[in-house]
């Protein structure tokens, strides 16, 4: 893999990473920009303050709002360029058992985290076709590949995101557009601080070094998929062994 100051290209493009507020998406957004790759941050509702003397922006959307989305995606443009890396982090969780949730909560939780996903990519893409370039990777989550209770809807929008990343893989492969997934494990952030101390222990107990995964380890398995020209269509699973039984 090329080192944290290497450029994904020799004529690197313009990244936006979304969730770049949160835990994980901040760690890539800042490895991308020390590379001298002019980053989008993308955030929510918390600015995540990019870095300065680095080339880089913050960006407002609500990724749940089909017209945010637009509007996000032509401000990078006019301010960077066009994107050609796209790394999408942002995600929500409204744990609870499905019979104790209503419809709304539940679309709420597919909404940013499957179809805001399929927005960003959709706004995306047409500048990545025209210049038969571009690499996409989708933040997973290991509750995709095995089941955990109260994690309906949430599970259900992240295994989703591994059947989208599949076959947009294949659809854009001759386009040389790649597109992978990353399953980062458990992570102290903002969607697991309400994880009480007891389940905590539970899913470390499961993993190879009983710890929480630090957020570069996951940062790096994506750069590592940007780098990669010969990797598309994969889910690779950075949680400590978590999901393998």
């Amino acid at each position: 893999m090329a080192s944290a100051g290497q450029p994904v290209t020799a004529a690197a493009p313009v990244a936006l990473v979304t969730g770049a507020s949160g835990l994980l998406g901040a760690r890539v957004a800042d490895l991308l920009g020390r590379r001298g790759i002019p980053t989008a941050h993308h955030y929510a509702n918390r600015n995540p303050s990019p870095a300065p003397g680095l080339p880089q922006i913050s960006v407002r959307a609500d990724l749940g709002n089909s017209s945010e989305v637009e509007a996000m995606m032509d401000e990078v443009r006019e301010r960077l360029g066009p994107v050609g890396i796209l790394v999408h982090c942002a995600a929500t969780a409204a744990d609870g058992l499905i019979i104790d949730q209503d419809e709304k909560t539940w679309r709420e939780v597919v909404d940013v985290n499957l179809v805001g996903a399929y927005r960003v990519i959709r706004c995306a893409l047409p500048s990545m076709v025209r210049r038969r370039y571009g690499r996409i990777v989708v933040a997973s989550s290991p509750s995709a590949l095995r089941g955990v209770p109260g994690q309906s809807a949430y599970a259900s929008a992240k295994a989703g995101l591994l059947g989208l990343v599949r076959t947009l893989a294949a659809e854009y492969a001759p386009r040389n557009i790649l597109v992978n997934a990353v399953t980062p494990g458990f992570m102290d952030s903002e969607l697991t601080v309400d994880v009480s101390e007891q389940a905590r222990a539970a899913i470390l107990a499961r993993t190879v070094r009983n710890r929480p995964l630090d957020p570069a380890l996951a940062a790096e398995a994506v750069l590592f998929l940007l780098d990669n020209d010969a990797v598309t269509g994969h889910n690779l699973v950075v949680d400590g062994g978590f999901s393998l039984c």
